[in-house]
């Protein structure tokens, strides 16, 4: 075989081998796009009290305690906790409980935050104040739990769109949500009606009554049951705020 012979099945080995690196590299791109692009949905459809900073990763603190059983999460709910608390849960399996101390932040990250702590079974605590996209995290909770002086804020989402159709959706999706964990209509309604420049915070009494929290804490932190009590036969009056900003957010302070 002359050596004509022997160079041509080697330059076409070598043109497979380049289209082979070309499909790989047109593959990655693609696949970067689609991450980009789906980083992009998270950070357009916000629920949150406060402005959310680029950097406000930095912000969330996670503190596992000294027997981990509890986690501390404190800060924004921001594109990129998910993982971080998917990361310490994982390293301490014994965690049963997350108390959560947050103003919210963005509502497909804590739509998925929701579903990693109802798949563990864990017990969710509101400390402090757990508003907007927060209480989407804490409904996700085999037992709901209110923390002393504590309050849950809800309140409309925002997004991009002038016509706030995106939020709409997302409102949507969490309205089931809510509806699926027991919450009646009544509350549902006040929840996701009240302007997003304006906060609900229902008293621990409405928060029993909607089965929204399961019992509460007590100073010394010891669980203490709530009573049942029955259903109002029309929804509470909401009260009057007007309309904030944009974005889809959920939040309780006006940007």
């Amino acid at each position: 075989m002359s050596r004509f012979e022997i160079a041509r099945p080697a330059r076409a080995w070598r043109a497979r081998q380049r289209e082979r690196l070309h499909l790989a590299i047109f593959l990655a791109a693609v696949l970067a796009a689609a991450l980009l692009a789906r980083a992009g949905l998270r950070n357009s459809v916000e629920a949150s009290e406060s402005v959310i900073e680029k950097d406000a990763i930095g912000k969330v603190t996670l503190i596992v305690s000294a027997d981990e059983a509890t986690l501390d999460f404190s800060g924004p709910i921001v594109f990129g906790v998910m993982r971080r608390v998917l990361a310490v849960l994982d390293a301490h399996p014994s965690i049963s409980t997350v108390r959560l101390t947050s103003a919210g932040g963005r509502v497909v990250e804590a739509r998925e935050l929701s579903q990693v702590i109802d798949e563990r079974g864990m017990s969710t605590v509101a400390v402090d104040n757990c508003a907007s996209a927060c209480t989407v995290v804490f409904m996700a909770g085999r037992d709901r739990l209110l923390a002393p002086t504590s309050t849950l804020g809800f309140h409309r989402y925002h997004s991009p769109d002038p016509a706030q159709e995106e939020a709409e959706a997302n409102m949507a999706v969490d309205r089931r949500y809510f509806s699926a964990r027991g919450i009646p209509d009544w509350f549902i309604d006040r929840a996701f009606t009240t302007p997003n420049s304006g906060m609900w915070r229902p008293s621990p009494d409405e928060l029993t009554l909607a089965n929204v929290i399961t019992g509460a804490l007590t100073v010394e932190g010891q669980r203490v049951a709530v009573a049942a009590r029955s259903a109002p036969e029309v929804r509470p009056e909401a009260t009057g705020h007007s309309e904030g900003a944009r974005s889809v957010n959920a939040s309780e302070q006006p940007r």
